[in-house]
């Protein structure tokens, strides 16, 4: 009990927001209004656990696209960089109207990026949000992923499939 006193002692010597404010901190600045070669960044599109997606003006080809970003944070991380290429890759094996296609894999300042197709319209957490999906909407989504997909393990286990 004695040990756990003496923590206790302690608990109020470090400010409680202080390891929040250490981490934001630690977080390299935002990448808007940046630039990462011919790709300049405007605007966030959204984020996650795995990513950071951001919408680009590629100035030599004048057109829009997307970029994905590893979250600066997890960029030191070997296994979460490598799963971030493994999925870029995989991505760009599929050819398929309903998949976005891959451009160009990049690495800036230790932190990768994968450059994509940027489409305009809702996300399907907008589309579920506003209201609720009807079988027949579900199916028009579904269906051509999973076609995606067989597609791919039919390439895979034919051996035409790239590495």
């Amino acid at each position: 009990m004695l040990v756990h006193h003496t923590k206790a002692e302690k608990f109020l010597d470090q400010p409680a927001l202080q390891p929040v404010a250490n981490q934001m901190e630690a977080e390299p600045p935002s990448l808007l209004g940046q630039t990462l070669g011919p790709y300049q960044i405007q605007g966030l599109l959204g984020a996650g656990g795995m990513g950071e997606v951001y919408k680009a003006r590629d100035n030599r080809l004048n057109r829009n696209v997307a970029i994905k970003a590893v979250p600066g944070r997890l960029s030191d991380r070997a296994e979460l960089r490598k799963r971030f290429t493994q999925e870029a890759k995989a991505a760009s094996a599929l050819n398929h109207p309903n998949m976005i296609t891959i451009y160009q894999i990049l690495n800036d300042n230790g932190r990768d990026f994968i450059v994509m197709e940027h489409v305009e319209g809702k996300t399907l957490d907008q589309l579920i949000l506003r209201r609720w999906m009807k079988l027949n909407a579900v199916l028009k989504y579904a269906i051509p992923r999973d076609l995606c997909c067989s597609e791919r393990r039919q390439r895979r286990d034919t051996g035409s499939e790239h590495h």
